[in-house]
């Protein structure tokens, strides 16, 4: 997210929630560059929300969502995909055979295309 919609989120959804719950709060997050401008800044003190940043290169250890949902769902998509392109390698080594044997010309080279949807 850049610069403007960060102060546009704090402006609509989390300066309102602030100013409704508590008056003030403590957000932590990852070291991202737009997070650090100081007009930005300038708009999370202006609804008394206080930033702090884990430390550098530590995000995928320290940050929730790393931890819990996309490492595990990353690690689901690589699966899925040395999944498919062992099985079309096994395939294609099968039917490399199958054509020597046969003496019959070798099949095209086409692997399967990465899809995203597939690994979900």
């Amino acid at each position: 997210m850049d610069n403007v919609g960060m102060v546009m989120w704090c402006e609509l959804l989390m300066g309102p929630l602030i100013k409704r719950k508590a008056g003030r709060a403590l957000m932590v997050w990852e070291n991202c560059g737009p997070h650090k401008v100081a007009a930005v800044r300038e708009v999370f003190a202006s609804w008394n929300l206080e930033v702090m940043e884990l430390p550098l290169k530590m995000t995928d250890l320290l940050q929730v969502m790393d931890l819990i949902v996309n490492g595990p769902l990353k690690a689901a998509v690589r699966r899925r995909r040395a999944l498919t392109l062992f099985n079309f390698f096994q395939q294609r080594k099968s039917m490399r055979l199958a054509a020597t044997a046969e003496k019959k010309a070798l099949p095209n080279f086409k692997p399967p295309a990465p899809k995203l949807t597939g690994a979900l």
